[in-house]
């Protein structure tokens, strides 16, 4: 089995077991493997679409902003994701980086990093992310 496949599949486990629904995730098959309801099919198009289209729940920047989603797994670290792609919004990016705080590291290309909500991430881990696991 190639290196990505068992990162993948670490990553696909974190978020099967993981205590909530409530995750954005770059890697709907991570959600999908796991039995877990898929909030954004197309991060790219809802990007796109940005602020044009009201959404009933708020866009994924008033929802990060609130820290709706327990769980928000992406590609890379935030310092290396580049709003030019279009996956994600500049916004969207910088709200995560106030907001959340990497938990998981795994070796999957579009399921790099687990982030949590920085007061959840402050209780159960500390202000020391060296605790945070890399797989």
């Amino acid at each position: 089995m190639a290196a990505t496949q068992i990162g993948c599949a670490h990553a696909y486990d974190f978020v099967r077991t993981f205590g909530s629904d409530r995750i954005l995730s770059e890697d709907v098959g991570a959600l999908a493997l796991g039995g877990k309801p898929v909030v954004v099919s197309n991060p790219f198009v809802v990007t796109q679409l940005g602020n044009s289209v009201v959404w009933r729940a708020g866009t994924m920047e008033e929802l990060a902003q609130a820290r709706y989603f327990d769980l928000i797994l992406l590609g890379g670290e935030l310092k290396d994701l580049r709003p030019e792609s279009g996956v994600w919004s500049a916004d969207l990016m910088k709200v995560i980086g106030h907001r959340y705080s990497p938990v998981r590291y795994f070796q999957c290309p579009c399921a790099r990093v687990a982030y949590i909500p920085s007061t959840a991430h402050e209780r159960q881990w500390g202000k020391d992310l060296s605790n945070a696991g890399h797989d």
